[in-house]
């Protein structure tokens, strides 16, 4: 069975993040699902700018078996909303323990991380200020941080090269990733 890649959009999610965190991996051949968090299969989520995006499937519509990589858009309040979701922080821990999977947020949403338990020991960053909202782990305030399966970047300048740096972890070799940036004429930060 092939995992792929779901990105959870909660209501007031930082829409540069997402879209192009789900861009960068879908043109490098990843399979990505958008995932509203509605809970009432309303599939057009209002980003923290009141931009609509349609997302690919309810969350009730997920089986956590099939999924390899959870990916956190930042923003407010979606970053919150995100955090205060149990289904959210449930799903985090068991792919986290139960797949062996990727778990990746952005901006201020690695405070769900936090919440899930899986910054402890870890190095992370996140947008400046929400560190002080985390009681766990190591803040590097690097544009994106890597650690074991945990990816961490610090805000929508990061999304490039934290969709990047999600790629390579599944399996996409640099020359591809060098190979999109150039013909997106885009460099890296880091």
């Amino acid at each position: 069975m092939t995992r792929y890649a779901v990105v959870l959009l909660a209501e007031g999610f930082e829409e540069a993040e997402a879209v192009i965190t789900v861009d960068v991996l879908r043109r490098l051949n990843i399979n990505v699902k958008t995932v509203s968090l509605s809970n009432n299969y309303e599939l057009v989520v209002p980003s923290c700018r009141n931009v609509q995006i349609k997302a690919d499937i309810d969350i009730n519509d997920l089986n956590a078996d099939e999924i390899g990589v959870v990916v956190l858009p930042g923003g407010m309040p979606g970053a919150s909303n995100l955090r205060d979701n149990e289904a959210v922080i449930d799903l985090l821990k068991y792919v986290y323990s139960e797949n062996e999977g990727l778990i990746a947020a952005i901006c201020a949403a690695p405070i769900a991380l936090d919440k899930a338990g899986l910054l402890k020991d870890k190095n992370y960053t996140c947008y400046p200020g929400f560190e002080k909202q985390i009681n766990d782990g190591n803040y590097t305030a690097e544009p994106t941080t890597v650690d074991g399966r945990v990816i961490t970047g610090f805000g929508p300048a990061a999304a490039f090269c934290f969709g990047a740096e999600i790629a390579l972890f599944l399996g996409t070799s640099e020359q591809r990733i060098t190979e999109l940036f150039s013909a997106m004429q885009f460099d890296r930060l880091k």
